[in-house]
């Protein structure tokens, strides 16, 4: 995993405008942004780039568990559900959803919880990295 600000994520949203601010934002902050604006280009663009976090627009005709149960079992990176429903919170959430943003996203909230989930996720391969340095 690369340092924070380096760190590559896929934003798959089918809102065009939606999908070129947060990219614009978390270019401004350094962040590679790679886009897709259908769940099926994401899905195989995840695949492809092996992203350090996914932040998946909710707006998809797709059952939204299906949508998170299918990227949950490809990939080991967060996962940031936007949308507007909040009744969908908790299950999405309990999808394996990292974070749950309502719309319009705050980018100052997007970012922090962005840093946040990418710091973890570095702390918990370190930590495995230093286990198997352990073992004999």
């Amino acid at each position: 995993m690369r340092c924070v600000a380096n760190s590559r994520i896929l934003l798959i949203d089918v809102n065009k405008v939606s999908r070129l601010n947060i990219t614009s934002a978390l270019e401004d902050a350094s962040f590679t942004v790679i886009t897709a604006g259908t769940f099926a280009r994401g899905r195989a663009k995840m695949l492809r780039v092996d992203p350090d976090l996914i932040i998946l627009s909710e707006d998809f005709g797709l059952t939204k568990r299906l949508s998170i149960d299918r990227l949950i079992h490809l990939t080991e990176a967060p996962l940031i559900v936007v949308g507007t429903d909040k009744s969908e919170v908790t299950s999405l959430l309990l999808a394996g959803a990292d974070a749950y943003m309502l719309r319009p996203v705050n980018i100052a909230e997007l970012l922090a919880r962005i840093r946040s989930l990418l710091r973890r996720g570095k702390m918990h391969i370190h930590s495995r990295e230093d286990l198997d340095s352990k073992i004999i």
